[in-house]
């Protein structure tokens, strides 16, 4: 794609209230790139509504996302916690049986 074809996605998808990083990953064009290309451009009202609207779910995706990452760690932690315990606990024999009352 040329230069100036991506110049104009960029400044197309920027006046319709995407944020730098949702225009990096769509187009893959650095930050840098972006921000000289678009440092100029006058944005309304309304389009800087759009953007503030756009960075606010921005930022709650990525809270909800490191959430995410340290309930699935917590939880693989308390998998290998429980396992180890049942490597070392179980079976039991016919002993610990009797004396719980199973046999």
């Amino acid at each position: 794609m040329s230069k100036i074809l991506l110049r104009e996605q960029v400044i197309k998808l920027r006046l319709q209230g995407q944020t730098y990083g949702q225009i990096r990953k769509q187009l893959d064009v650095s930050k840098s790139t972006l921000s000289d290309w678009l440092s100029k451009l006058p944005l309304t009202e309304e389009q800087l509504k759009v953007l503030s609207q756009n960075k606010k779910r921005s930022l709650e995706l990525g809270r909800e996302k490191v959430r995410e990452v340290f309930r699935n760690k917590r939880l693989n932690r308390l998998k290998q916690t429980l396992d180890n315990q049942m490597k070392d606990l179980l079976p039991l024999s016919d002993k610990e049986l009797f004396l719980t009352g199973a046999l």
